[in-house]
């Protein structure tokens, strides 16, 4: 639905609350997105396939590198030219 590539396994993958906000923005910008966490200042992506891998290093972040769960949400903001109108997407820890 959002055309987002975040991380995907077998068991539990999401392992933290991810607040996935789409924007639209005009044709004559560059599409890119910003991602923060506990712990971790808000960083810009400017190559959206770089999306999954801070994904999967703000989990680590905050759940550690087993299969265990934090309560702690991260925040991914994604700004491109091919959505009609904002959306935002909640996806809670479970398999």
């Amino acid at each position: 639905m959002s055309g987002v590539q975040l991380p995907r396994a077998q068991n539990i993958c999401t392992r933290c609350p991810l607040e996935l906000r789409m924007k639209n923005i005009s044709t004559n910008l560059n599409e890119y997105a910003t991602i923060r966490c506990d712990g971790v200042p808000e960083i810009r992506i400017d190559d959206l396939s770089e999306i999954m891998n801070q994904v999967t290093d703000c989990t680590i972040r905050l759940a550690g590198t087993q299969c265990n769960v934090s309560s702690s949400p991260i925040y991914l903001t994604v700004y491109k030219k091919d959505i009609q109108e904002d959306l935002t997407l909640i996806d809670l820890p479970g398999s």
